[in-house]
């Protein structure tokens, strides 16, 4: 599972706005958002994974305990 708090921690120390971060990922500011808040999950990889190359990390990063399957 996607631990999202840890993609959000990634970003706030590169010092990247949520809207920077959407208009250099191409998901919506507002399910950034959603995630961040915990009102919605991640359903697509392509989106986590776009949001790494613009991290400058890797998808695994966003991964609980650092792996897919608890």
């Amino acid at each position: 599972m996607f631990d999202i708090d840890k993609m959000r921690a990634i970003r706030e120390s590169k010092g990247i706005s949520q809207k920077k971060l959407s208009d250099l990922s191409g998901v919506p500011v507002e399910t950034i958002i959603s995630w961040e808040q915990h009102r919605a999950h991640p359903v697509r990889i392509n989106d986590l994974n776009n949001i790494a190359v613009v991290l400058g990390c890797y998808l695994d990063d966003f991964l609980e305990d650092g792996k897919f399957f608890p």
